[in-house]
């Protein structure tokens, strides 16, 4: 063990006895660079210490992955027991803390910890990417260190490889706050890591070898369809292999070869990783100031990042080759928490979770919330505004306080639930629309299919070159359910096309890439079985049966039916609309007008379903302007700075004209950004 940890073991152990002798809570953020060993030394100190003691231990992992990661520690699984927060140590993902949030219960494990005089130790691991669990736990836990009013025997530990001035700042209100860090310690040599970069070797020659003596290959911070393109040795790999482990260290354990992984939370995992690749450029999702919506970009990847990947090939327990398609010894940027999801992807569930935890308590306004976020207020501000046009918050009677609606209550209760964490926001409205709102069966399954299409990032369908360009007859490509709107955008056709094959998607060998149908359109078949086993869960998740599509699909919907689903598709997808006016160009590149933001944002024709060409005529001949408008999917910037608006749907014109009469504020000023 180094001189560096036992000097920091002071440290540590002082604090331990302070807190145990004045009973006043303090917190100590102790960070290391991945290599330092903090992540098994320190969580094994403390353990030992409040065992000699009497102090219980709460580990709070930033993710599942990590919690399962720590418990592979031997000297700490014989403490766990049954890991319910009763015993003398648990280890716990924040998920499972949160969920508990949700469901309604109280903060009886945080509390309860400490009754009678018993103390706590509380190891909070703590990330660059945060996400909403992570924003709702520390919400939960600077009001209870509030609550105990400064006196218990609680010693809280930030720990981890990123050290986040932001969220120690919020806790130094409530306890007292000190910083330590932690620097390589020296350990056992690891197996041989062989750095495979640069122009003059071929990466597709190592991954063919692995592929070929069936080791073990890791994909960090691109997923297999992103780097199918680049890398053409990965089509080798058998489909059903290959995994994405973001959620359980099942799939890595046991069988899977290929893994996509953030490996953020895999630090710490031992295995038998034979070949790392690890791409520079990033996508990701963060919030634009420009349209005020949440864009996917690309971006460099970061040195805490590089040292994650390092950190990880040091760790296998064989020799391992890091394939990185870049330089890994250029200078780069440390990091910033506006990468987390929780200020990106999930900005919209985060309002509503500041508006439900700051109503419940009541005098807070939500100004005061206790964590200093990373975005500016006014983007906060303009996701309240949109809360509101919802309907899912209103202005209280204290005109500066909002608090939640009865549907708001309802939305946040899906946000919370942990089947739903990860899903968009979008995805979320239909699953709560198709639970609460009392639709018939068919439109119920047509909405959960919609948002397990929503889910996939990658699409599952793409036009062939040889494909009509005004897109010819989709309608015999899909299932009746929906066959009258197929030629009205993505999503409507994506869901026939999905229905109507779906015997084919399932009974397709794993081998099997893609398929191409009769009209030129070629057919993802790895992503439609990810979404159709979505689907399936949402299914089971609301209470309804599994069944075929030929069972409930065969019966075109009526007026009526394709109405609901108009109104949920464009509420879901209200503050995501692009107009195309009556003059817009529709041969060579198209650009359309972002409405809430009146940003110019450009369409790939070749990559959608929706015919500018014929909307815009229609437009001219049915409308007093002309043009129409279309919601998108995302937003995508590209690398030369244009933003490409993605995955266009038309929604038929009465939707607006009842979402406008519903709201009381007319088109297009109901989704005017702040």
């Amino acid at each position: 063990m180094s001189s560096d940890w036992r000097q920091k073991e002071k440290v540590i152990s002082s604090m331990l006895e302070m807190v145990r002798d004045t009973s006043i809570p303090e917190a100590l953020n102790i960070y290391g660079t991945p290599m330092s060993g903090l992540d098994s030394t320190f969580v094994q100190y403390a353990f030992e210490w409040a065992t000699a003691h009497s102090f219980k231990v709460i580990y709070l992992a930033a993710t599942k992955i990590s919690e399962e990661t720590v418990l592979c520690n031997d000297g700490l699984r014989s403490g766990v027991g049954k890991n319910d927060y009763t015993g003398p140590l648990t280890i716990r993902a924040v998920s499972d803390l949160v969920h508990m949030f949700g469901m309604g219960e109280q903060v009886s494990p945080l509390r309860d910890s400490i009754k009678n005089g018993k103390g706590l130790v509380l190891i909070i691991e703590v990330t660059m990417l945060p996400d909403l669990t992570t924003e709702y736990m520390y919400f939960h836990l600077i009001q209870w260190l509030r609550d105990i009013e400064k006196k218990g025997k609680v010693a809280i530990f930030l720990a981890g490889s990123w050290k986040s001035e932001r969220v120690m700042r919020a806790i130094s209100r409530v306890v007292h706050t000190r910083s330590t860090s932690l620097r390589a310690t020296e350990s056992t040599p690891s197996p041989t890591v062989q750095m495979i970069s640069g122009p003059d070797v071929d990466p597709n020659t190592v991954i063919h070898e692995a592929v070929s003596n069936k080791q073990r290959i890791i994909l960090s911070y691109s997923t297999y369809h992103s780097l199918r393109e680049e890398l053409p040795s990965l089509s080798t790999i058998d489909i059903s292999s290959i995994h994405n482990a973001r959620h359980s260290l099942a799939d890595i354990v046991h069988n899977s070869q290929c893994i996509e992984v953030d490996p953020t939370c895999l630090i710490s995992v031992a295995t038998d990783i034979s070949v790392i690749v690890s791409s520079d450029r990033i996508m990701y999702r963060v919030f634009d100031n420009d349209t005020s919506q949440v864009i996917w970009a690309f971006r460099v990847m970061t040195q805490y990042e590089s040292e994650l990947v390092m950190a990880w090939a040091t760790k296998s327990t064989v020799p391992v080759k890091v394939v990185t398609l870049y330089d890994p010894n250029v200078g780069r940027d440390r990091g910033s928490e506006l990468f987390g999801m929780a200020w990106g992807a999930q900005l919209q569930e985060l309002a509503l979770m500041h508006v439900g935890l700051l109503s419940r308590e009541g005098t807070r306004r939500i100004r005061d919330y206790p964590m200093l976020a990373p975005v500016h207020h006014g983007a906060l501000d303009d996701r309240y505004r949109r809360l509101g046009v919802l309907g899912l918050v209103e202005k209280g009677d204290d005109r500066s306080l909002w608090r939640l609606t009865r549907h708001g209550k309802s939305m946040l209760q899906v946000c919370l639930d942990e089947k739903m964490w990860h899903l968009p926001w979008q995805s979320k409205w239909l699953v709560e629309c198709a639970t609460t709102k009392g639709y018939d069966e068919p439109v119920r399954r047509a909405l959960l299919m919609m948002a397990a299409i929503i889910s996939s990032q990658a699409p599952c369908f793409t036009r062939g070159s040889n494909m009509n360009p005004t897109l010819g007859a989709l309608g015999p490509l899909c299932m009746p359910l929906l066959r009258e709107k197929a030629n009205q955008g993505m999503m409507w056709l994506f869901v026939g096309m999905i229905l109507s094959n779906q015997e084919r998607i399932e009974d397709s060998s794993p081998m099997r890439v893609t398929a191409t149908l009769n009209n030129g359109i070629v057919m993802d078949l790895a992503i439609c079985r990810v979404i159709l086993s979505f689907y399936k869960q949402l299914c089971q998740t609301i209470g309804l049966a599994d069944i075929s599509a030929r069972q409930w699909a065969s019966t075109p919907l009526n007026a009526e039916q394709i109405a609901c689903i108009e109104e949920e598709l464009l509420w879901a997808f209200l503050h995501q609309q692009v107009y195309f006016p009556n003059n817009t160009a529709t041969r060579g590149p198209v650009t359309g007008i972002e409405v809430g933001s009146y940003q110019d944002v450009g369409v790939v024709q070749g990559h959608e379903f929706l015919s500018i060409n014929i909307s815009v005529a229609i437009g001219r001949a049915t409308t007093r302007t002309g043009g129409f408008n279309a919601l998108y999917k995302e937003l995508e910037r590209a690398q030369d700075g244009t933003v490409f608006a993605r995955g266009l749907t038309q929604v038929d014109v009465s939707a607006y004209m009842k979402m406008v009469k519903k709201t009381g504020i007319p088109w297009p000023d109901v989704i005017e950004r702040v």
